[in-house]
């Protein structure tokens, strides 16, 4: 396993085993854009060693998480309902990543 890909799935489960309180909602926002960085890093190591298409449908899932983590990473944003439901959105994102991140492997 390449270095890249143990960090990313490090930071992938440091987000999955996490407690989802409200005194962690900040601390969390700044693991997933560390996470996603880190699985962006390995994807661009990767690339030429993966299929054409589970490297797109990978890349699909970091622009995803991205996208999702800048808008619930907002500290204006409040820890309620809706961002909550993002997170679980963010988790079931996370979930499958990883899983294609180890089936490539």
């Amino acid at each position: 396993m390449s270095i890249r890909r143990a960090r990313a799935l490090r930071r992938i489960d440091t987000i999955l085993t996490a407690d989802l309180r409200p005194e962690a909602a900040y601390p969390l926002r700044a693991r997933l854009g560390r996470a996603s960085l880190a699985a962006a890093e390995w994807l661009d190591e990767e690339r030429r060693t993966l299929s054409a298409g589970d490297a797109a449908a990978i890349a699909a899932m970091i622009r995803t998480l991205k996208s999702t983590s800048r808008r619930i990473m907002q500290p204006s944003e409040p820890f309620d309902s809706v961002w909550q439901a993002q997170w679980h959105e963010v988790l079931e994102l996370l979930t499958d990543l990883r899983r294609r991140m180890t089936q490539t492997a």
